[in-house]
């Protein structure tokens, strides 16, 4: 059975793809068992727009690090979500 985080993430994948035929969405791989860490769990581009995405499985925060990442993608000219069950696009 999937993790909550997945099944937000699997949601979101599906409606994304209704909503925006166009855009792109790429999911970035889990790095737990290498050891890295990813600046967010997907990102997107909508009309030429990017957006980062972090996922939730509950309407909790982000970690410090998560934050960094999403505030240094936005100070880079693009947008960012946390995306949690009760707001799923």
């Amino acid at each position: 059975m999937p993790s909550p985080e997945r099944i937000v993430q699997n949601r979101f994948a599906l409606l994304f793809k209704a909503k925006f035929p166009k855009g792109f969405y790429y999911k970035i791989p889990d790095t737990k068992g290498t050891g890295g860490r990813r600046p967010f769990d997907a990102f997107a581009v909508v009309n030429g727009k990017p957006y980062a995405i972090e996922f939730k499985a509950k309407t909790g925060g982000v970690t410090p690090l998560q934050r960094y990442f999403l505030e240094l993608f936005f100070d880079a000219g693009g947008s960012y979500d946390v995306v949690t069950p009760d707001r799923i696009l």
